[in-house]
C-alpha cells in the first residue's frame, strides 16, 4: 500500500518534497519529465472506503484473481478521489507526461460496480472513461501534457480485448500518446514482443514511429537476480531491430545492477519501418 509520497499532495502524508525539486532541475536541463503513477490502485482511498473497490465475482477456482484491490472506475466517489490526486500532481509537479501504471485492468472475476458485467468491453469502457476524466483534469493545469498507459505483455500478444485484463492494445495505441510494456530481459521474448507491437501498429497506421515503449527489467523480482549488462544490451538490440524507438529501464538502484553506457540510445526506426544503423 502507498502510505507516503515524495511530492506535495492533500491525500497522504508527504515524507519529503523531493520530486518537485528533481523535476525542476531536469526541466532546467531541458529534459522532459514524466511521472509514472497509479490511477485505480489508490490504496489510501480503497482502504478507507472498501465499498469503492471493484466487486469480485469469482465463478470458479481457476479464475484469475487480482494481485491487489483497485477502485471501481465507474463509481463517482472513486473518480473524485482520482481527480483530487491528479490535480495535486498537475499543480505541484512540473511534468510533461503521465504514465498510468499497470493497475488499470480488470480480471474475469471483476466487474464495474454500477453495472456488474462479465463483458470485457463494458470493463474497458469504464476504465477508458475513468482515464479520460483524469486526463482532462491534468490538462486543465498542464495543457500540453502527454499520456501513456502500461499494459502486460500478454495484451500485446493477443489481438482484441484480453479477457484477463480488459485491455486492447490496438485501442490503447489510438487513445494514448504512448503504450508502455514491462517486458523483462529475455532477449528472444522481447524481440518477439516488440515485433508484434510494431506489426499491430503498422496494420493500423503504415507511417510514423510506433507509440510503444519497451521497458527492460533490470531486476527479476521473482528470483531477485539483477540482469547482466550483456543481457540488457541484447534485449535492447532486439527491440531496436524490431522497430521500437522508445526504450526504458528499471529499477535503477545506486550501486546495484549493471548499467551499460548509452544503453537506451542507438538506432531508431525510420518511417518506413526499417532501422537506421
Amino acid at each position: 500500500m502507498i502510505r507516503q509520497t515524495y511530492f506535495m499532495n492533500h491525500q497522504i502524508p508527504v515524507k519529503a518534497d523531493v520530486w518537485s525539486m528533481v523535476a525542476a532541475k531536469l526541466a532546467q536541463a531541458r529534459i522532459r519529465t514524466w511521472i509514472r503513477a497509479p490511477s485505480m490502485n489508490l490504496s489510501w482511498a480503497w482502504d478507507r472506503h472498501p465499498e469503492w473497490r471493484i466487486p469480485l465475482q469469482p465463478r470458479g477456482s481457476d479464475e484469475r484473481m487480482p494481485r491487489y484491490f483497485r477502485l471501481a472506475p465507474d463509481l463517482p466517489e472513486a473518480r473524485r478521489a482520482a481527480m483530487d490526486f491528479y490535480t495535486d500532481i498537475a499543480v505541484y509537479l512540473p511534468i510533461q507526461g503521465v504514465v498510468f501504471d499497470d493497475d488499470v485492468f480488470m480480471t474475469g472475476a471483476e466487474s464495474p460496480a454500477g453495472t456488474p458485467s462479465s463483458d470485457p468491453a463494458a470493463k474497458a469502457a469504464a476504465m477508458r472513461g475513468y482515464l479520460e476524466e483524469i486526463e482532462t483534469t491534468v490538462r486543465a493545469w498542464r495543457p500540453g501534457c502527454l499520456f501513456a498507459r502500461t499494459v502486460a505483455p500478454a495484451v500485446v500478444e493477443r489481438a482484441g480485448l484480453h479477457p484477463d485484463y480488459a485491455q486492447d492494445l490496438d485501442a490503447i495505441m489510438r487513445e494514448e500518446d504512448l503504450v508502455v510494456v514491462d517486458a523483462g530481459t529475455n532477449g528472444a521474448a522481447i524481440g518477439s514482443l516488440a515485433a508484434e507491437a510494431v506489426r499491430r501498429w503498422r496494420a493500423a497506421s503504415p507511417s510514423g514511429v510506433p507509440p510503444v515503449m519497451i521497458v527492460l527489467d533490470a531486476l527479476d523480482e521473482t528470483t531477485g537476480r539483477w540482469s547482466t549488462a550483456a543481457e540488457l544490451i541484447d534485449a535492447a538490440r532486439r527491440a531496436r531491430q524490431a522497430g521500437i524507438a522508445h526504450l526504458g529501464l528499471g529499477p535503477l538502484v545506486p550501486d546495484r545492477g549493471e548499467w551499460p553506457d548509452r544503453l537506451l540510445e542507438g538506432a531508431a526506426p525510420q518511417k518506413n519501418g526499417t532501422v537506421k544503423q
